[in-house]
């Protein structure tokens, strides 16, 4: 388990920038351990390790056999009470993980109105809230290019909300032709205006 986080955490580097140059339509697979797994197999080591070490110190000219024993109690009770911490500490890590992991998935097919809950205060609450500050951005914006839509070109509204536009404007050749429709001037001017949208 050490070795694994540690080559983990020696990597990184180099994976970060090997992740910098990958396309983005690179198609990501999650091969590595699972972090729930890795909680309990940590603390499993980690209390089963413990006890041995104070059974070894508490346990003074008592003979193998009294060892054996409080070595044994010691790991019974340690995996025990590892078996609940790890399952409380899993569900704790890897539920908003889930949560948001889903949540993105339905942002990526276009549904902006999804949001996770955000149930704590610390690192993972922030990351919640800032999914759903995200999705409520990519929500406002969608309606801005639905509503520039109704009067411009979708062309023209994409580019005017890439941030790619410049702020000098950009110069193009148009073709703009003014058509009247025979009588629709005084049929505006007599009707309402819903009435003269309909038709």
């Amino acid at each position: 388990m050490l070795n694994y986080s540690t080559a983990e955490f020696l990597m990184r580097p180099l994976i970060e920038d090997i992740a910098a140059k990958l396309p983005e339509e690179f198609v990501f697979t999650a091969t590595g351990l699972p972090l729930g797994t890795r909680l309990v197999i940590s603390l499993g080591v980690f209390i089963g390790l413990t006890g041995l070490v104070v059974a070894a110190l508490v346990t003074d000219h008592g003979g193998s056999g009294v060892l054996l024993g409080a070595i044994g109690a010691s790991i019974g009770v340690g995996l025990a009470l590892t078996g609940e911490l790890a399952m409380m500490l899993t569900h704790a890590i890897t539920r908003p993980i889930r949560d948001l992991r889903r949540a993105l998935e339905q942002v990526g097919t276009g549904d902006y109105e999804v949001r996770v809950p955000v149930v704590s205060s610390d690192e993972l609450g922030a990351l919640s809230n800032a999914f759903n500050r995200m999705a409520a951005g990519l929500a406002e914006r969608e309606q801005i290019r639905d509503a520039f839509g109704t009067y411009v070109d979708r062309e023209v509204a994409n580019l005017l909300l890439s941030g790619r536009f410049p702020s000098e404007g950009i110069a193009v050749e148009v073709s703009v032709m003014f058509c009247d429709v025979p009588g629709f001037t005084a049929f505006s001017e007599r009707s309402e205006p819903e009435r003269s949208w309909r038709r």
